[in-house]
């Protein structure tokens, strides 16, 4: 009870009503996900079973609480989360890691293929000679 900060009386009967009615919501949740369409759940191929499972980790992870807020609000809708790729999942700080992962890459491929211009123009200078 005390992730919820409120004083006095009314303040104790808020948070235990919150504390006693939100854990319904996975309840009716799944109700309502009975009526959505997801997709194939006969991990028909190892694609969509790697997909799933993907699904599953990400919103069982407990450092993405993000992820399970949006479900939750309805802000990401069931048919858009079977086709989230990993990283559209994973956490704010992660994402922003692997952003700046491939930036880094891009960055030596870039300069790969300048020294390879450079010595391919050197290369031909010497040949022309």
């Amino acid at each position: 009870m005390s992730q919820f900060k409120c004083c006095g009386y009314y303040g104790y009967k808020i948070r235990k009503n919150l504390l006693e009615g939100l854990p319904k919501v996975a309840g009716e949740v799944e109700e309502s996900m009975k009526e959505q369409k997801l997709g194939p759940f006969n991990y028909g191929t190892k694609e969509v079973k790697l997909n799933y499972r993907s699904i599953c980790f990400n919103v069982r992870y407990s450092n993405n609480p993000d992820l399970r807020r949006k479900i939750l609000l309805g802000e990401v809708k069931p048919e858009k989360l079977v086709t989230m790729i990993p990283e559209e999942m994973a956490r704010h700080k992660l994402r922003h890691e692997i952003r700046q992962i491939r930036e880094r890459r891009l960055a030596k491929i870039r300069d790969k293929d300048d020294d390879d211009e450079e010595k391919e123009e050197k290369s031909e200078c010497d040949d022309a000679r």
